[in-house]
């Protein structure tokens, strides 16, 4: 039998029909489930991908927020929140320009802008407002993602104020470090200067009390001879505080109790001021021992004390006070950063006077700046006083505003262990 012959029977024919239809079934059924197979680990992966991103977003150390083109919010993560201030209800659904995060909007538009240009958008220094109403420097940066077949933004925030505030602080400290270089420099200066200034004075001074001498004490001569002497003792006194500033000033250190030393300045402020003016104290905390020469240090603690006195010619409030340990009660400047290891009292006085603007602030330590008419004031008050707590290894720091007064802080290294006990 041929095989066209055997073809051509019709039962062999259903036969082999049969059989290569259930030959293509099987194939189809084995291609279906590798298909569905395929589809299923690449939903996994999908899953998996999805999962990880969800897991990176959420738990990123840094703020991140989707939203889309028109600034809706989708999602954000939990450090977002934490800059921002809000809860994720807040701000799910929510406009980011409706609930003024961007400080200023126009800012958003050029970032749509360079986003649009190229694709992506790195570092663009933003300032956002959180919750609190409190302005959040930022560096800013966008890509795009594609969610449910849309293009939304992907935004990762750099919070920026601690790096601000660091930057502040090396201002400021640079700043102190030039004023100390300045006040060295001109120290050497004054201090030869004051010495030979120091020995004219003494040459009046004996050569006006000679002619004191040889004169009639009631004539007029005498009374004009009075007043040379008297302004003679006056310039020696500035003098003396040209060599204290200077360094040139032996200095004898024994143990005082801080608060009975406030509180003697005090009893001499008193007696120095008019009615119109009232002297606060305020001390608390405990006992506080230091090592100090007590003459100096009175004379920087007298002039800061005098310098608000001047500050409140129509009579006011001078407050004189301590605290130890700091921090306690008086408000003042953060100097953790500027203070060695140690332990300190924070000496402050407060005057509720016209204050000072910030330029002025920056010279108030300076030798010979004043802002007093000239021929009121030599300008020297406030260097000695800074030259004073410099040699005692304490700060002075100032917290001033136009129009709402000054208040000097001093932190002074107290004796420490059992020698702080009172005696």
């Amino acid at each position: 039998m041929t095989i066209f012959s055997f073809l051509s029977n019709p039962p062999v024919m259903l036969a082999l029909i049969y059989v290569g239809m259930v030959a293509l079934v099987l194939v189809l059924y084995r291609l279906q489930r590798r298909a569905l197979a395929a589809s299923r680990r690449d939903e996994q992966r999908r899953a998996d991908a999805e999962h990880r991103f969800t897991l990176a977003f959420q738990h990123n150390t840094v703020p991140m927020c989707i939203s889309e083109w028109d600034g809706t919010i989708r999602d954000v993560n939990q450090i977002f929140c934490e800059l921002s201030g809000y809860s994720p209800e807040d701000l799910t659904g929510k406009n980011s320009i409706a609930l003024g995060l961007w400080l200023r909007p126009e800012e958003r538009t050029r970032m749509l802008t360079l986003l649009r240009q190229q694709g992506w958008v790195r570092d663009m220094e933003v300032e956002f407002r959180n919750k609190a109403g409190g302005i959040v420097p930022t560096l800013f940066s966008v890509s795009l993602l594609n969610i449910d077949g849309k293009t939304c933004l992907l935004c990762s925030i750099h919070d920026l104020t601690l790096a601000r505030e660091m930057e502040e602080k090396n201002r400021r400290l640079e700043q102190q470090l030039a004023q100390t270089k300045n006040l060295e420099a001109m120290a050497v200066l004054v201090g030869g200067i004051a010495h030979q200034f120091n020995n004219i004075l003494t040459s009046i001074t004996g050569y006006g009390e000679l002619a004191l001498d040889d004169v009639d004490a009631d004539s007029q001569t005498a009374g004009d001879l009075e007043k040379i002497l008297a302004k003679a003792d006056e310039a020696k006194r500035l003098v003396a505080q040209i060599l204290y500033f200077s360094r040139e000033q032996p200095q004898e250190k024994q143990r005082i109790e801080l608060a009975g030393f406030v509180r003697d300045i005090v009893r001499e402020i008193r007696k120095q001021v008019s009615g119109s003016l009232r002297v606060e104290t305020r001390l608390s905390g405990d006992v506080a021992w230091m090592l100090a020469d007590p003459v100096t240090l009175r004379l920087a603690v007298v002039n800061i004390c005098r310098n608000a006195i001047e500050a409140m010619p129509k009579g006011g409030v001078l407050i004189i006070g301590m605290q130890y340990p700091p921090g306690a009660g008086e408000r003042f400047a953060d100097v953790d950063a500027d203070l060695p290891a140690g332990k300190y009292a924070h000496l402050f006085i407060k005057d509720k006077g016209q204050g000072m603007d910030h330029r002025t602030l920056e010279r108030i330590f300076n030798p010979f700046f004043t802002t007093k008419q000239p021929g009121q004031g030599t300008g020297m008050g406030l260097s000695v006083a800074y030259g004073i707590l410099q040699a005692h290894d304490g700060i002075i720091r100032v917290n001033s505003r136009e129009g709402h007064g000054s208040t000097f802080h001093l932190f002074l290294p107290v004796v420490g262990g059992d020698d702080n006990e009172q005696e």
